[in-house]
């Protein structure tokens, strides 16, 4: 048990940001900044919440608020995932990319009142805007079998 929480800990302490701000920017606004900002501003949201996480896991009550955290975290993935028509959830839904593509609606309607999963939207806003914004992510990729079609050959 206290494995499974530790592990959920540390993704949480992933996806965190230092919550500089009462509602997250936009991808928008922040591509606004520059390459440099955007990576110092991510360093330091991660960096925020992983202290903020260990400082939680240091006592039993600590342990106990983080669990808290977390069930409440994946009621709202739920939620969301199932407003987007989605029973199951995405590859990268402890990523940084899935909390970034969060809309303020999504945001409002089941997240709003819980400062973490805001932290966590505006760091992943941060990251997506980082990597050059929602084009670049949404943006068609070849196939495996396409990328590795000449593995192998000579």
């Amino acid at each position: 048990m206290k494995k499974m929480l530790l592990a959920s800990a540390m993704v949480v302490a992933m996806l965190g940001i230092s919550g500089c701000s009462d509602s997250p920017r936009s991808i928008e606004d922040l591509q606004k900044l520059s390459k440099e900002e955007l990576d110092s501003m991510y360093k330091e949201c991660k960096t925020k919440l992983d202290e903020e996480a260990a400082m939680l896991m240091t006592t039993e009550k600590g342990l106990k608020q983080l669990e808290e955290m977390e069930d409440k975290r994946k009621e709202i993935e739920k939620a969301i995932n199932k407003a987007r028509g989605k029973d199951t959830s995405p590859f990268d839904l402890f990523s940084d990319v899935w909390y970034g593509k969060i809309t303020d609606d999504e945001l409002a309607k089941f997240g709003d009142g819980n400062e973490d999963f805001k932290k966590m939207v505006e760091c992943g806003r941060i990251y997506i805007a980082s990597k050059g914004g929602l084009e670049e992510f949404n943006k068609p990729r070849p196939s495996a079998a396409e990328r590795y079609k000449n593995v192998g050959k000579e």
